[in-house]
């Protein structure tokens, strides 16, 4: 794999076939969340007549409408780039004409030195979590810029929740990226052109729906969406039967997933 290319397992599982189930089966993310991470950021500059934010790994705009919401009225300029192509058409239907949407990979961002306040990514950074990535995330922001990056990760607290991840965790092999292996921070920590990382977390999403939406969550992971029919179909059995069969879920006819989004932000040195 070239340092240019997406990972085969986003290629095959984020292709044209599985966006809608993906645009479905995703969670939307709280205007709190969004907030407290622009605030985090200082975005958009009070001092300033215009900033510029730039969204990597954008998918088919879960966290770029949210922040079109979050940014509505002020002086703000949002850019969202998605080198998977069938993910970047859903996108493009999806956020509003204000939104400048670009093909480019973290390794190589199309934009000028410079030119950009923050650069964020939801639910994507494990995918391009490498030096590359980083230099051209360096490159692209102005002095004091910041990166900012968040994730809503099911709340594995809750016990058929967890027992829900045990499925999904079977999936998956060493060499996929996942956030939950942190091995991203380890990429950052290791670099020097940031301040340190820091965090917060909040527990502000919930996901409620029938069996269906549950199925559409899980079979739109990229190590599952991936699969075959037959694979598929069998993991759809298990997430029944887990449902049907656990103690907290058994008599329940709708579902709600609870999330912790996890937001880390890091300042240009």
């Amino acid at each position: 794999m070239s340092a240019f290319s997406v990972h085969s397992a986003a290629a095959a599982g984020f292709s044209a076939s599985h966006t809608d189930r993906y645009d479905r089966g995703r969670p939307e993310y709280a205007l709190e969340s969004v907030e407290l991470l622009l605030d985090q950021v200082n975005f958009p500059h009070s001092h300033k007549s215009s900033s510029t934010i730039l969204e990597l790994g954008a998918g088919t705009g879960k966290f770029t409408t949210s922040l079109d919401r979050a940014l509505k009225g002020k002086q703000a300029k949002i850019i969202a780039s998605e080198p998977v192509d069938g993910m970047r058409e859903k996108l493009v239907t999806t956020v509003s004409g204000n939104i400048q949407v670009l093909s480019c990979p973290a390794e190589s961002i199309s934009l000028a030195d410079q030119t950009v306040d923050v650069v964020v990514a939801a639910q994507a950074f494990h995918w391009f979590a490498n030096d590359k990535a980083l230099q051209e995330i360096h490159r692209v922001l102005k002095p004091g810029g910041y990166l900012a990056l968040i994730w809503n990760n099911r709340d594995k607290e809750v016990a058929w929740v967890a027992e829900l991840d045990k499925i999904f965790d079977s999936y998956y092999s060493d060499d996929v990226p996942r956030q939950q292996s942190m091995k991203w921070k380890t990429v950052i920590d290791g670099f020097t052109g940031f301040g340190a990382l820091q965090s917060t977390s909040l527990y502000n999403v919930k996901q409620t729906g029938p069996l269906q939406m549950v199925l559409d969550r899980i079979l739109s992971v990229s190590v599952i969406a991936s699969r075959s029919e037959e694979e598929k179909r069998h993991v759809a059995e298990r997430v029944t039967q887990l449902l049907k069969s656990h103690p907290d879920t058994k008599a329940l006819t709708a579902y709600t997933i609870p999330y912790q989004t996890d937001i880390y932000w890091c300042k240009k040195t």
